[in-house]
């Protein structure tokens, strides 16, 4: 809910499909304030609060279970 961006760690954004890769760059490029910012993923579906682009989420979204303790310890590191 508070990630602007997909967190993308590393080379991962480069495994993905090359459309889906040129969207989110063209999408970091022209919205750099929303990079790290409060506001939710905008791949978050505000409706259904799931992820539009699931299964090619990053490697941090699959680690966490969304609210889970160690995700919300995890978030209180970053920030």
């Amino acid at each position: 809910m508070e990630m602007g961006t997909p967190p993308f760690l590393g080379f991962e954004i480069f495994e993905l499909p090359e459309g889906l890769r040129a969207e989110v760059l063209d999408w970091i490029n022209n919205h750099p304030e929303r990079e790290m910012s409060k506001l939710p993923c905008y791949w978050l579906d505000p409706v259904t609060r799931k992820c539009t682009k699931y299964d090619h989420r990053p490697q941090l979204c699959r680690d966490f279970e969304v609210e889970s303790e160690s995700c919300l310890r995890f978030r209180e590191r970053l920030i």
